[in-house]
């Protein structure tokens, strides 16, 4: 995620790009009798309204989101566990010792937990550090891949 990287539409159709390295959400402060809440974001590529008018397609929710989505864009990290996929890890210390008695049963069948996957994923089973997702928050380790790549 990018300054070039869309992140959503604001209530009026405007295209919404992160420009600063943090997007503030603010509400107008002098909301006429019976209007709807409305108010801005700060930090993107051009002005961008939000309205929780009825008719609008970008709410406050949807600002606080992309705001949250875009301010903690640094703080997430690919899943080391499941290389990014969810999927959880079969940690069956006997891996090598099942593919060596391939002429048997047991090396026919596989893997209790995995079968025959070469990554060892448990199939159905989400991962347990990342909660299925692929990607660990507030990660604070620079030696994992980050979601830019």
């Amino acid at each position: 995620m990018n300054e070039k990287t869309l992140l959503g539409i604001s209530c009026n159709g405007t295209e919404i790009y992160g420009k600063l390295d943090k997007i503030g959400v603010h509400t107008n402060k002098h909301p006429t009798h019976g209007d709807p809440l409305w108010g801005w974001l700060e930090g993107c590529s051009k002005h961008v309204c939000w309205s929780n008018a009825s008719s609008s397609r970008f709410t406050k929710k949807d600002a606080d989101e992309l705001a949250n989505k875009w301010n903690n864009r640094r703080n997430k990290m690919v899943c080391p566990t499941c290389e990014g996929d969810g999927i959880e890890r079969c940690t069956n210390p006997d891996h090598g010792f099942i593919q060596a008695l391939g002429f048997t049963d047991m090396g026919r069948l596989g893997c209790p937990g995995c079968g025959h996957d070469e990554k060892h994923r448990s199939m159905g089973c989400k991962c347990p550090d990342c909660n299925g997702t692929g990607i660990i928050e507030g990660a604070k380790n620079t030696d994992q891949r980050g979601l830019d790549g």
